[in-house]
């Protein structure tokens, strides 16, 4: 944290990042966190099955793996982040529908056991507004 004082600014800057959660690195991230004096660590998962979920190529493949497998592996990783330890935020959480594919299961529940899980690690959520920038598809 940075604190800047002029005679018509009191600015504080806070120290962060934004850091995938890929559960086989799990003791990396944690040992580079510890590296730097970060005063906030924002937790988001990008990469689903090995495939960075909004890259452009990933689109064609969400059909190909499965819509409602990529859904529910998406938030069972949002879920390990949260409860990982490793994190004070939740990153865009609802970064799967950016493609516009809608599952035909309903994730009421598992959604319900996210949110629960990052109430339960007193974390807080992140709204992303770069869709206002970058289009998010419709629902299929």
């Amino acid at each position: 944290m940075i604190q800047i004082r002029s005679s018509s600014v009191d600015l504080l800057v806070k120290f962060g990042v934004e850091l995938d959660f890929i559960p086989n690195v799990v003791r990396q991230i944690g040992e580079f966190i510890q590296q730097y004096p970060f005063d906030y660590v924002i937790g988001s998962v990008h990469i689903v099955e090995d495939r960075i979920i909004d890259s452009p190529r990933f689109r064609v493949n969400f059909k190909k793996i499965g819509i409602d497998k990529v859904y529910g592996k998406y938030f069972s990783l949002v879920q390990r982040a949260a409860s990982s330890g490793l994190f004070d935020i939740i990153g865009h959480c609802d970064l799967v529908k950016l493609w516009g594919f809608k599952s035909k299961r309903d994730y009421t529940n598992i959604l319900a056991d996210t949110v629960e899980r990052i109430f339960e690690y007193d974390l807080c959520v992140e709204v992303n507004t770069s869709g206002l920038r970058r289009r998010v598809e419709r629902f299929r």
